[in-house]
């Protein structure tokens, strides 16, 4: 399974926006990609009224690309549709949700309705029947923090990392950068202690190499 992505260009990458429509005088609507599946409207209160960005227009002015108010759906709402599905349809019984992840992602569109969730980057299908059948521990920490909601998202500062408020699940576990589960539990080993306590980056830093 996918992140949510554009219906537009089928992509993943995260931007935030994608034209929506021409209008005969040139005028150009502009949309907000979005990392929930289901029909984000960019209404919060972190959305920005008008954007940084824009062309400079013939007659002098810049291009206002703000998305406020606009709606945009995600290409493959469907596979959200699977998963509910798949969880009526199995009853009692686990649900483990793959995901092959590209980006963040809104995750509180279903994860409180599964048992586990399986993240990767592009892994063997045998690798991950490895781990889905109990042959291999997963230890792999999570890259990317993932987001509770689309605002957080907008809220986000673009050349700051890891400043986002996270995805918390019904185990009172943050989806945050260098969060990951093993057979024991949270895993708690030399790269969290190094990497997942990290401040976010609001000034320039000098590293030795």
């Amino acid at each position: 399974m996918r992140p949510p992505y554009s219906p537009a260009t089928g992509s993943t990458t995260v931007t935030r926006l994608t034209p929506s429509s021409t209008a005969e005088d040139g005028t150009v609507t502009y949309v907000p990609k979005t990392l929930q599946y289901r029909t984000y409207t960019a209404d919060g209160a972190n959305v920005r009224e008008h954007s940084i960005a824009g062309a400079i227009l013939e007659d002098g002015t810049k291009e206002d690309r703000g998305y406020k108010g606009q709606s945009w759906t995600a290409a493959n709402e469907g596979d959200l549709d699977m998963i509910l599905e798949t969880v009526e349809l199995m009853g009692d019984k686990p649900v483990v949700v793959v995901i092959n992840m590209a980006n963040p992602m809104v995750f509180s569109e279903f994860e409180d309705k599964v048992q586990g969730i399986l993240v990767h980057f592009g892994a063997a299908d045998v690798v991950l029947a490895d781990i889905l059948g109990g042959a291999v521990e997963p230890t792999a920490l999570l890259p990317l923090q993932q987001p509770a909601s689309m605002d957080v998202v907008e809220g986000q500062l673009e050349d700051v990392p890891r400043d986002m408020e996270c995805h918390v699940d019904t185990a009172g576990n943050a989806y945050d950068f260098g969060f990951g589960l093993n057979w024991s539990g949270v895993i708690d080993d030399e790269r969290v202690a190094t990497y997942a306590g990290a401040e976010p980056l609001t000034e320039p830093e000098t590293v030795s190499l």
